[in-house]
């Protein structure tokens, strides 16, 4: 699981994130499994962040959704299911179904081929490792008539047809209150890359150099910085840097302008402009 969130973390996602469309979406039905879970219980923040995970993935690189989508439920499973914890089997079950069904919802809106297709290896999967997934499914279909159809559809398309990236903002979001003034893997990248004058195009920087160097002098492992630098070098590429990775680059920007102002004007002609 990518987090099991805090108090503290939960509160900031919900201040920040609790009037979203879908984030209200995904909290009646998740309110009543949370309620009758024991041991393992996923919190609306939680379906919220791992939901958000799965679509922008989706979204960053559709050409191979197809792909590892067919393992979704089984990885989720996997995550979920600490053996260090005493989780009860029929819970984690649940908590997994919630994630992939709740993503189904979201896909459902769409009419493409593409989406069908994706929702067809989800349902597969639901169908096969959580058989009595009806309920479940009613609670979502619910809270869909909550929300109301058209607004439902209207959010979810244009949220993955948009250039933001909430499990990235979610993520920040997490680390800034671990660690208020440490900055993060994002900000780290472009400080590392604005000091150093050196380009996130993949054609003229090594991901796994980057990385490593990186890694040496923060406390994040370099394994989830190249990943990190691989998105940013993608998103760059296409000219789709999110409103959260824009103002990223700006705070380095001002950082870098306290000791350098030929590199932080070089930073922004590369980024901003």
């Amino acid at each position: 699981m990518a987090y099991r969130l805090q108090r503290s973390a939960k509160k900031a996602v919900r201040n920040k994130f609790g009037d979203n469309d879908l984030f209200l979406f995904m909290q009646f039905p998740c309110s009543e499994y949370e309620k009758k879970s024991t041991k393992f219980k996923l919190s609306t923040e939680e379906l919220f962040y791992e939901c958000m995970i799965i679509l922008d993935r989706i979204k960053e690189n559709p050409a191979n959704a197809s792909i590892w989508i067919n393992c979704l439920w089984n990885d989720l499973y996997n995550d979920f299911n600490d053996p260090k914890k005493e989780y009860d089997e029929d819970d984690v079950k649940t908590a997994v179904t919630e994630v992939v069904l709740c993503v189904v919802c979201c896909l459902n809106e769409f009419s493409t081929t593409y989406y069908n297709n994706l929702n067809e290896i989800l349902m597969s999967q639901i169908t096969e490792y959580y058989p009595d997934y009806h309920e479940m499914f009613d609670l979502y279909l619910e809270s869909v008539d909550y929300l109301g159809e058209n607004r439902h559809c209207e959010v979810i398309t244009t949220y993955m047809d948009s250039r933001d990236f909430y499990s990235d903002e979610i993520t920040d979001l997490i680390q800034g209150i671990d660690s208020p003034d440490q900055l993060t893997i994002t900000q780290s990248v472009f400080l590392f890359a604005g000091l150093l004058d050196v380009s996130l195009d993949k054609d003229f920087t090594s991901q796994s150099k980057l990385a490593d160097l990186i890694g040496k002098v923060t406390p994040f492992d370099t394994e989830s910085i190249r990943t990190r630098i691989s998105e940013l070098q993608k998103q760059h590429q296409k000219g789709n840097f999110s409103r959260k990775i824009i103002e990223d680059v700006e705070k380095v920007a001002k950082i870098i302008d306290e000791h350098s102002n030929l590199k932080n004007n070089h930073l922004r002609e590369e980024y901003l402009l």
